[in-house]
């Protein structure tokens, strides 16, 4: 077991000159941010998603980005077909070759 001494005998070298206390305000700052921000998309998804005029869009997990959506987080289970109208042919692609 160490003694108060022994405990305290750091303070007695001559290159010690103080403790060296650390500022984390602006980490502190940053995560109040981010947590207000995550907090205002987090109320505006609720609003959005329940109380405004367009919530069957919202609630309809087929609207969006069905490219991404549909890939990571919905099955084809009773999924409509991703609407591809709005690709060009590739012979667009082709005609634009040098």
């Amino acid at each position: 077991m160490s003694t108060l001494e022994e405990r305290t005998a750091y303070e007695k070298n001559p290159y010690f000159s103080g403790h060296i206390y650390g500022n984390f305000s602006p980490f502190y700052v940053t995560i109040a941010i981010c947590t207000v921000l995550l907090g205002s998309i987090i109320v505006l998804n609720i609003v959005l998603g329940c109380c405004s005029k367009y919530r069957k869009y919202w609630q309809d997990r087929h609207t969006g980005n069905r490219w991404l959506v549909s890939i990571w987080s919905a099955t084809p289970h009773k999924q409509p077909p991703l609407d591809f109208t709005e690709l060009k042919e590739a012979t667009y692609f082709q005609s634009l070759q040098i």
